[in-house]
């Protein structure tokens, strides 16, 4: 798996799975341990458009915070993709808590048989 995260900006060669743990911070820097009862979910998008349908939405467990993308997650064509990650408490507020932040989808090299030198 070729993928990398620093300072939110996610990279991934297209169709590898990308698994990570995510944490949670409130405004002052503390962690945030959900509600088991909390909905969590990460969308993709191709731009920031509020109307545009996201291309992979995943709900992240409360639980465990694992953010779970499968290499169908990532087929798409190599290029700059956006991501956000939202939390619905259980009381019912509505917080984006990650985003939007850039999430790059690089070429993959297929495997296209040994090379000999001779």
């Amino acid at each position: 798996m070729s993928s990398s995260i620093k300072n939110n900006i996610i990279k991934c060669t297209r169709a590898d799975s990308l698994w990570t743990t995510i944490t949670l911070t409130d405004a002052d820097g503390n962690e945030y341990i959900p509600d088991p009862n909390d909905q969590i979910w990460f969308a993709l998008k191709g731009s920031t458009d509020d109307s545009e349908e996201p291309l992979v939405l995943k709900k992240i467990d409360p639980e465990t915070l694992e953010l779970r993308l499968d290499p169908a997650d990532n087929d798409h064509p190599p290029g700059t993709y956006w991501y956000d990650i939202e939390v619905t408490l259980t009381n019912g507020f509505v917080t984006t808590v990650v985003g939007p932040c850039k999430y790059f989808i690089t070429p993959q090299v297929k495997n296209v048989g040994v090379i000999s030198n001779g």
